[in-house]
């Protein structure tokens, strides 16, 4: 944590983590991460959550103003990644699987690397430019933009609409 720490601009900063496998009812999973969450614990800017409700996310993150997800998992879209992209959010993640995809190119990323010491070095690297760009009005322009693409293109709104025409084209046949 020391190095993340020097690494980060010399501005004020709080990071709140909300992780934890109690989402997937996985508690047992937590117990190799419980150092970690203590140290986050004692830590004066940080903040552990673990596991809430979706509803306290979505507060969350219309406080914040940077997401980081340094996420190994390969997912095949991310409901927090869009979440947080809506909520004007810089958001600072891998390339790993789908997120390009999900991101479409609105927010802050950096290539994967199974190497875990690298590709925590690369989420902090640009962890810190995400605090080096916030008060940039360019970026304050690029995060409306962002939002407004990820409401338009992943409202359940328009997926609604695009699930029933592709189960009245299944019906059809």
């Amino acid at each position: 944590m020391e190095w993340v720490e020097q690494t980060l601009p010399d501005i004020n900063w709080h990071l709140d983590v909300y992780s934890s496998f109690g989402i997937y009812g996985w508690e047992e999973r937590d117990k190799e991460f419980q150092p970690l969450f203590d140290k986050i614990k004692k830590h004066p800017k940080m903040t552990y959550h673990g596991h809430v409700d979706n509803k306290e996310i979505h507060k969350a993150l219309q406080k914040a103003h940077i997401f980081a997800l340094p996420s190994i998992w390969p997912e095949t879209s991310c409901i927090a990644l869009i979440e947080a992209m809506s909520a004007g959010c810089i958001c600072v993640h891998s390339s790993l699987a789908a997120l390009p995809e999900t991101a479409a190119n609105w927010t802050l990323m950096y290539d994967y690397t199974q190497d875990m010491n690298e590709h925590a070095s690369r989420h902090a690297l640009t962890l810190a430019d995400a605090m080096r760009l916030i008060e940039e009005p360019s970026m304050k322009e690029r995060l409306q933009m962002q939002k407004a693409y990820a409401d338009g293109f992943y409202s359940w709104d328009v997926r609604s609409k695009q699930w029933e025409v592709f189960l009245t084209s299944l019906l059809s046949k």
